[in-house]
């Protein structure tokens, strides 16, 4: 293995150059490369692939965080803030990366994500006059002949429009469909009997 993984070294180093640092920053990240651990399973971008049962799961660290998320913030919640409800979602869908049912149980938290951004946009296009203002010029079309600094009001225009839509602190009710989603994802993540990882033939077409 110490001579398949300094191979492998060599040739990256063959192809892109070897490292002179006082000229470039070196291909290889040595520091990296001598902390490189090789097994069969390893966590790669916060998820765990395993080669020998041909798996890609969640780190146990990360369950314990989304479960405690879970036990904190929604537990008897009867509303919720745009920002905790994307928070959540977020955090589901990496789970939904790996442990693909999950994704079976968020219909209701994404609906109640559009609906918020979308009430909230109403909200701030009938309180504020410099909001519909940014939404003109948003909505503005690009043509060939838009010049470069109006290109660059439109897309700043686009980017604070997004920003304050998801910025806004209005409250939404919670459904009964919705809390009945939030219930079984924590029973699930609580159950260890239940290993939150997906074969590669299911993922990969």
């Amino acid at each position: 293995m110490m001579m398949t993984l300094a191979s492998a070294a060599e040739a990256v180093f063959t192809i892109m150059g070897f490292p002179m640092t006082h000229l470039r920053q070196s291909t290889v990240a040595l520091d990296k490369w001598k902390g490189l651990v090789v097994s069969h399973c390893l966590v790669i971008l916060g998820l765990v692939f395993n080669t020998r049962k041909m798996t890609v799961g969640v780190t146990p660290e990360y369950r314990r965080e989304v479960l405690h998320l879970l036990d904190s913030h929604w537990v008897d919640r009867e509303a919720f803030h745009i920002k905790e409800m994307e928070e959540l979602v977020g955090k589901l869908g990496r789970i939904g990366q790996a442990y693909r049912p999950i994704y079976h149980l968020m219909p209701h938290m994404y609906a109640s994500v559009a609906f918020a951004l979308r009430d909230n946009e109403y909200f701030l296009a009938s309180t504020s006059r410099n909001f519909r203002k940014m939404m003109k010029k948003a909505k503005q079309k690009k043509t060939a002949f838009t010049l470069e600094c109006d290109l660059h009001e439109i897309n700043f225009a686009i980017g604070q429009v997004a920003r304050k839509v998801h910025q806004v602190k209005n409250e939404y009710r919670i459904p009964e469909s919705l809390k009945e989603e939030i219930k079984m994802t924590r029973r699930i993540l609580r159950d260890e009997s239940i290993d939150l990882e997906t074969p590669f033939a299911h993922i990969v077409p």
